[in-house]
């Protein structure tokens, strides 16, 4: 590395001024470089000399240039150049990246342990964009994990991910050249799993013979050395007791940043003399128990050569900086990573055992085992990544051993055991991506990302989402609701004019009847809807600028009819016997099928068939289904008891009963009413709020289950089911959405039936004397009033009920008293021509000149209503006729003002007395 120093200051091939060492390993060096032609600042990767004269090396080297090259992608660092420069009479190979600011994903965990689960699905929806486009170049990265995720800052509060080091990516090309042919040997064969088998016993612990510490060949069983054995020379660090798993050394020694021929500290000829070697199927495992800072163990076997040894080297390794864009291409300060010989993580490192590529840390099952791989190993080492992203630590812990040994055969802790605030459906997803098996996993890194957004976005971000669609094309959608809704309307409305002429609404379990098909018929209306908010988003999914027709989509919807009633008569049907069972059940049975309207409409599938495909598409996201039910319910259900309910409310307010609450509804007035009321609500409510979201959970539902956003529906489709412990649950939004319209319900329910059975007051306006003598009797107190302090006795005064006046007047009641506008019970007489009240309330006290709030007198209203017989009574009681109301006239003035010539003509006699 001394040679690789005295670059600094160097131009490189005519065209990169050397700035600065960023970090360096045992393979080569990352400068910080400037090209002379631009003064573009870049980070400039060399391999020592004496690598780059190795065939392999220089053919890995030229691999890892040719696969960062076919990345032009913005989450992929970008590599501008490479090529082989001289330096004295060596030739050395270089690489140029684009030089970044920021820090790894990596760094950002050992600052905050575990992420927010928005930030995480942010960060991972930028690196399955780049597999992604890796893969479809035919590129699989290998060596996945935090280290070679950079985190750039965008200079809005987020970051740029860049997905860094594509040294170990596997080529895979139609036409193969010998180094394709190489790494396919590489990575598959007798050889890689002669190497596994060893590890796994190993793992195992299953050893033979013991021999000298120190020496540097092992014969194997049948006197022979393999190629493998001679490959497989790597020097691993192993955790110190007190500080298990800090560092990792995986590296051949001359790769640990030590020049051939130097003696690595903690690894010299004195420290081995005390090792111990235990040897199996040709694969030695020597310790170091004696050092507690660098306790080595090493898998070695075969004889080794000085060419063999370097051409099994391969520079792996977040810290190890000579190994791509990475870390070091992104680093403006050097100082945490200048060292090569220990890893500053919790990681376990491998560059290379055989054939065995990676870090086992993040390694696939295949990738331990050294089988082909294909895409499906990289989401196993995304999976691992999002674990720890989200759990604060990866699934498996141990030295390389145990970690490959882990892989392979142990199954992870579920990860909502350590973060028991995720989403359940996120958990089975992140479980899903790494199982053991392939087939398992998602099938790529589009439906995994598309899948962890969908699981992640709660009911509120579906509901924004779908206001979003609404309110960026309101005349669309508004008009769209209403041309489904106007025939269910037109057919309730003939429905509440026809009907009564053959079967009498006249009893409350009639109308009660009749409410209960509108309502059902209102739940039929918002599913189809649905169907056709669905058809319109799906066109505004694919071109956001194209015009929708309503009455087209209306026409789509209306010939699939036949299907969706049919469909609608099965999943109604499901839900009641549901319900016959139990609530839960029935509840079950409405999550499950909510999503058939659309199925119908969008995949031309109808009956049970569609019904399950409903019940497959919501498994991952059934607690944002109930939601959405449960406002589907609400709103449905308000549309219809809402008008009621204010009215009975009104009724209560103003001294309304029961009874007469109970006959509004009953009314035609009132039912042809709410026949139209309920489906213009549901025109401006249900569509934004339940019709929207139900449309864009479909497709939401599509991406959880990792399917392609077109009308094939079962193609792509993969189940991710995990048993979960946790019950699902809804929002207490939609709770609210669902219990207010019930409690509405049950109030109008009650009400009419209990409200007029006790109360005194109704006994008094409905005439009933000998209830309210009754009531008196038993001790119910003649001076009870209604909001705005109306009393027994003024409901009497001004009903006319002299008898029951009496009554009251007798068990005490108040003959004074005064309600919210100053009105007596004389007031209320008066108003009504009640004169033989009038007699009476004038007989047991009542002032005859008290003043309301508008300082009117009995006198005065009844002249200003043209009361003349109780004018004439009040008259003989001997009252003020001088006294003035608030607006400064007198009995006689408001009766000449308002025409009442006899009132006038009584007013102005007892004048001229």
């Amino acid at each position: 590395m001394a040679t690789l120093d005295k670059l600094i200051g160097e131009t490189l091939d005519g065209k990169y001024l050397l700035d600065r060492l960023l970090g360096q390993g045992g393979m080569g060096a990352v400068f910080l470089a400037t090209h002379i032609g631009t003064k573009r600042i870049v980070a400039l990767k060399v391999i020592a000399p004496q690598f780059t004269a190795n065939e392999e090396v220089g053919e890995r080297f030229r691999r890892e240039a040719e696969a960062a090259g076919r990345m032009r992608h913005p989450n992929v660092v970008n590599v501008t150049d490479f090529g082989f420069a001289l330096m004295g009479r060596d030739r050395i190979a270089y690489l140029v990246m684009e030089y970044l600011d920021g820090c790894s994903l990596d760094d950002k965990l050992k600052e905050t342990g575990s992420l927010p689960l928005a930030f995480t699905v942010d960060i991972v929806e930028q690196i399955c964009l780049a597999i992604s486009h890796a893969h479809k170049q035919g590129v699989i990265h290998r060596d996945l994990k935090p280290d070679n995720i950079w985190l750039q800052p965008d200079q809005r509060g987020g970051y740029i991910v860049k997905v860094l080091d594509f040294g170990l990516a596997k080529l895979r090309d139609t036409t193969a050249d010998q180094g394709d042919q190489a790494e396919s040997r590489l990575s598959t064969g007798a050889e890689t799993q002669a190497l596994a088998r060893s590890v796994r016993t190993v793992a195992g612990r299953q050893t033979t013979n013991t021999r000298q510490a120190g020496s540097n060949t092992v014969a194997p069983e049948n006197g022979s050395s393999s190629t493998v054995e001679a490959e497989a020379l790597t020097t691993i660090q192993s955790p110190a007791d007190h500080e298990e798993q800090k560092t990792a050394i995986l590296h051949p020694a001359d790769v640990t940043g030590i020049a051939p021929g130097e003696t690595r500290a903690g690894n010299d000829s004195g420290a081995r003399q005390n090792a111990a070697d235990q040897q199996t199927d040709g694969i030695t495992l020597i310790q170091n128990p004696t050092n507690d800072d660098e306790g080595v163990t090493r898998i070695q076997a075969g004889p080794l050569d000085e060419g063999s040894a370097q051409g099994s080297l391969t520079a792996v390794g977040a810290r190890d900086n000579t190994q791509g864009a990475g870390n070091s291409t992104a680093s403006q300060s050097n100082s945490h990573r200048s060292g090569a010989t220990t890893f500053d993580s919790d990681t376990v490192k491998l560059t290379r055992i055989g054939s065995v590529l990676g870090t086992p840390l993040y390694m696939s099952p295949e990738q331990c085992r050294g089988e082909a791989l294909d895409a499906r190993s990289d989401i196993y080492s995304l999976g691992v990544i999002v674990y720890q992203m989200l759990a604060g630590e990866p699934p498996f812990k141990g030295n390389m051993i145990e970690l490959m040994e882990k892989h392979m055969s142990e199954p992870p802790p579920r990860i909502d055991e350590k973060r028991p605030d995720l989403p359940i459906a996120v958990a089975n997803l992140i479980m899903a991506a790494i199982a053991k098996n392939p087939e398992q996993r998602p099938a790529n890194s589009e439906s995994f990302s598309a899948a962890l957004r969908a699981t992640a976005e709660g009911e509120t971000e579906i509901l924004r989402q779908s206001k979003a669609y609404y309110y960026t094309s309101q005349r669309v959608f508004f008009g769209l609701s209403a041309l489904v809704y106007l025939p269910f309307a037109v057919l309730s409305m003939v429905l509440s004019i026809v009907l009564p002429k053959f079967v009498p609404l006249t009893t409350v379990a009639s109308v009660a009847i009749f409410y209960v098909f509108i309502f059902l018929l209102v739940l039929f209306g918002t599913k189809i809807c649905t169907a056709a908010c669905a058809l319109a988003i799906k066109e505004l999914r694919g071109n956001p600028e194209a015009a929708i027709k309503p009455g087209r989509i209306f026409r789509i919807v209306a010939a699939r009819s036949p299907a969706i009633v049919g469909t609608a008569a099965a999943y109604y049907l499901s839900v009641l016997a549901g319900l016959i069972r139990f609530i839960t059940p029935a509840i079950t049975a409405a999550v499950d099928g909510t999503l058939f309207p659309q199925i119908v409409v969008l995949e031309k599938r109808s009956g049970p068939d569609a019904i399950a495909r409903s019940k497959q598409l919501i498994s991952r996201l059934r607690p944002i289904a109930a939601a959405l039910l449960a406002r589907e319910f609400g709103i449905s259900l308000g549309s219809i008891v809402f008008f009621p309910f204010i009215s009975v409310g009104l009724a209560i307010l103003f001294g309304g009963s029961g009874a007469d609450s109970l006959n509004a509804m009953i009314s035609p007035m009132m039912r042809h009413f709410l026949v139209f009321y309920c489906w213009f609500i549901l025109c401006i409510m249900h569509t934004p709020y339940d019709a929207m979201p139900f449309a864009s959970l479909y497709f939401k539902s599509r991406q959880a289950q990792g399917e392609p956003d077109d009308e094939s529906g079962s193609a792509a489709g993969r189940r991710y089911d995990h048993p979960s412990r946790k019950p699902a649950t809804i929002s207490k939004t939609s709770l609210a959405w669902f219990t207010i319209p019930l409690l509405m319900l049950a109030f109008l329910i009650v009400f009419p039936a209990t409200a007029g059975r006790t109360s005194l007051i109704e006994s008094v306006r409905q005439g009933k004397q000998n209830s309210v003598q009754r009531m008196l009797a038993a001790g119910k107190s003649p001076n009870v009033t209604r909001a705005g302090g109306t009393s027994a006795l003024m409901y009497a005064s001004r009903d006319g009920y002299v008898d029951i006046a009496k009554l009251l007047i007798d068990a005490g009641a108040n003959v004074n008293a005064r309600d919210g506008d100053g009105d007596d019970a004389l007031m209320y007489a008066a108003l009504d021509g009640r004169s033989e009240v009038i007699s009476l309330l004038l007989s047991n006290g009542a002032n005859l000149n008290g003043k309301n709030n508008h300082s009117e007198t009995a006198l005065l209203a009844a002249a200003r209503r043209g009361r003349t017989e109780t004018v004439r009574r009040l008259l003989a009681a001997g009252p003020d006729v001088t006294v003035k109301n608030d607006k400064g006239k007198t009995a006689l003035e408001c009766a000449e003002e308002e025409g009442h010539l006899q009132v006038a003509d009584l007013l102005k006699q007892v004048g001229e007395k």
